[in-house]
Order: structure tokens, then C-alpha cells, then sequence
């Protein structure tokens, strides 16, 4: 791993099943893979990319990208002051109960819903949400 490259994990007190991983990928890149968890990716830094679902797709800064278990994807930073980001790494039962406590109803009435609301409810969950500002 280059000397740039960085990642530290951290878990939540209190809640089961979540993971949180904050990393700066300069060289390193990602083979395919998959996980047995949710993995979201909040991107505040640099800019990436990931292969996954047969398309090259885009991890700039503001965006929430969304890989649902089991999907083959792979990562890599495309600039070259790395690829920022957090990642939560969520299991299947409590991602299906924060799931659960939403509101979609309200949601979907809503005069400018979401994005990541868009992007979310297609099956086998794949998204991007745009912010204003990055996540710090």
C-alpha cells in the first residue's frame, strides 16, 4: 500500500451490524469482489470510479454510491489526489429494518423527493445522491 493510501475502522457502540471505514486511496485499486453486507460509500474527496452491473460508475465528491450484497464491483481512485471517502458497511438485518422505519409514503409525496430516494427503491438497490456540500 502507498504511504498515501490510508484506512481506518471503527464500529458504533451500541448498534450491531454496522461497520464504518474511512479511507484516501492514491494507488491502491480494487480487484472485482463482493461483500455479504450493504456497502455505502459517501464520497467527500478526490474522485473514484468502481465497475459494477456491467457500467464504469462515478464517485465524486457529494456522491452516495449504494453495492447491495453479493454485486461484483470493483474501485480505483481517478484523480490524483486520491479517492476520499466513508464507507458503511451495513448488515443485511439492519439495513432491512432502517428500511422498515422509513417513511416512503411521505417520501414520495414529497414536492422534490430525494434523490437517493430515485435511485434507491429499483430492485437489487444502486444508487448515487447528490449533495451541496460533501460530507467532511
Amino acid at each position: 500500500m502507498n504511504a498515501l493510501d490510508f484506512a481506518q475502522y471503527s464500529r458504533i457502540s451500541g448498534i450491531d451490524g454496522l461497520e464504518v471505514m474511512s479511507a484516501r486511496w492514491v494507488e491502491h485499486s480494487f480487484a472485482p469482489h463482493m461483500h455479504d453486507f450493504y456497502a455505502v460509500s459517501l464520497n467527500y474527496g478526490g474522485r473514484g470510479a468502481f465497475h459494477c452491473r456491467q457500467a464504469l460508475r462515478d464517485a465524486s465528491p457529494g456522491t452516495c454510491n449504494l453495492i447491495a450484497p453479493a454485486e461484483l464491483h470493483t474501485g480505483h481512485a481517478t484523480s490524483g489526489e486520491g479517492w476520499m471517502y466513508r464507507k458503511l458497511y451495513i448488515d443485511t438485518p439492519l439495513m432491512t429494518a432502517l428500511l422498515q422505519g422509513l417513511d416512503w409514503e411521505k417520501l414520495y409525496s414529497a414536492k422534490k423527493p430525494c434523490n437517493l430516494t430515485r435511485q434507491f427503491l429499483p430492485a437489487n438497490i444502486h444508487g448515487a445522491a447528490r449533495r451541496e456540500h460533501p460530507w467532511s
